[in-house]
């Protein structure tokens, strides 16, 4: 019979939790690609639809501009949220080794 001891089981726990934040850190960044593309696409839609005819029309008017920011928001925060994931994965790997 095997025995574990504190040391082994927290080297355990420490991979299962970097795995996890590994997993999930490329996960975020997936679906923060693909939320940079379709807030692309409605930037372009957007802006197309209302001002493509004149192409310094909103910079006349700031409210715009943050406005045609807005769809890239999700996916800013999802790169922020990979980002910090990582960093911790890349932390806890250190201490491993």
């Amino acid at each position: 019979m095997e025995k574990y001891s504190l040391k082994n089981k927290r080297s355990k726990i420490t991979e299962k939790t970097a795995y996890h934040y590994f997993v999930k850190a490329k996960l975020y960044r997936f679906i923060s690609y693909i939320f940079l593309a379709m807030g692309l696409c409605l930037f372009l839609y957007i802006y197309f639809q209302n001002y493509a005819g004149s192409s310094t029309l909103p910079l006349h008017n700031p409210l715009i501009l943050g406005l045609f920011l807005i769809p890239f928001l999700p996916a800013a925060f999802l790169f922020f949220l990979a980002g910090r994931l990582e960093k911790r994965y890349k932390e806890m790997m250190k201490k491993q080794a």
